[in-house]
């Protein structure tokens, strides 16, 4: 049978043995930056697009694009506090101005071809994007964002309906005419800034500014009413919306 000397002794260590043990369970994430307990988001918004360079230019050859809208969904997943990636996908709508077939004169041999657009001819872009974002975070919980994004644009054009009219020795007289639809894809980029307003532990508003660029080449023949696709194409664009952090 143990004595009492020894069985008081192996109670008596067998208590900080316990709370040794007890200690080394701790919380699961207890160590980790607040920015990354939460580090993936999912986001939407919706705003304005504004063409510019030759896609919104007003001159011959040019795609006489108008403002139009603006909508895209958002994935980001962050790898440390302040780096990590997001994937974009963007779409944008941009009608054809009608004062494009107003101002176009084609010259066959002698005899002018004026066009007027009845309808048709608008623009959509999609933006299938990804590229590293920088994060700061500030006192309160906002969050200012910068992106560098490269990925695919798609450009579509859809058929175009006018009416042509042929100045010559005879009484003109308007003519309908159709123009197929068009597409291209090209590479593109995007340069872009968010401020994510911190409105609850896992939800913001935000602010998106951005501007896309990328060049098309789409040759046209002289005697198309078709805006040529040809140069550099620049979209600027600006959004609010929701993201979740999941």
């Amino acid at each position: 049978m143990m004595n009492k000397p020894l069985l008081f002794l192996l109670v008596v260590f067998s208590f900080p043995a316990y709370g040794i043990n007890a200690n080394v369970v701790l919380p699961k994430d207890t160590n980790k930056p607040e920015e990354l307990k939460y580090r993936s988001c999912v986001g939407g918004s919706f705003g304005f697009g504004v063409p510019m360079g030759f896609y919104g230019a007003t001159n011959y050859n040019d795609c006489y694009a108008k403002n139009g809208i603006h909508f895209e969904v958002n994935y980001s997943y962050l790898i440390s506090p302040q780096w990590g990636l997001q994937l974009d996908i963007q779409g944008n709508i941009n009608k054809l101005d009608p004062d494009y077939g107003n101002e176009l004169t084609i010259d066959y041999g002698g005899s002018q071809s004026f066009y007027n657009v009845v309808s048709g001819g608008n623009y959509y872009l999609g933006e299938y994007l990804l590229g590293p974002i920088y994060t700061y975070k500030e006192d309160d919980g906002d969050i200012l964002e910068g992106r560098f994004l490269i990925g695919i644009l798609s450009m579509n054009q859809e058929a175009i309906q006018a009416t042509v009219t042929e100045q010559g020795p005879y009484t003109p007289t308007p003519v309908p005419v159709s123009f197929p639809s068009r597409s291209i894809s090209v590479f593109g980029a995007e340069l872009g800034l968010s401020y994510k307003y911190n409105v609850s532990k896992r939800f913001y508003i935000t602010v998106n500014l951005a501007c896309t660029i990328g060049y098309f080449n789409v040759l046209e023949n002289n005697y198309s009413p078709s805006p040529a696709l040809t140069g550099l194409m620049e979209l600027v664009s600006g959004s609010g919306g929701l993201e979740f952090k999941l």
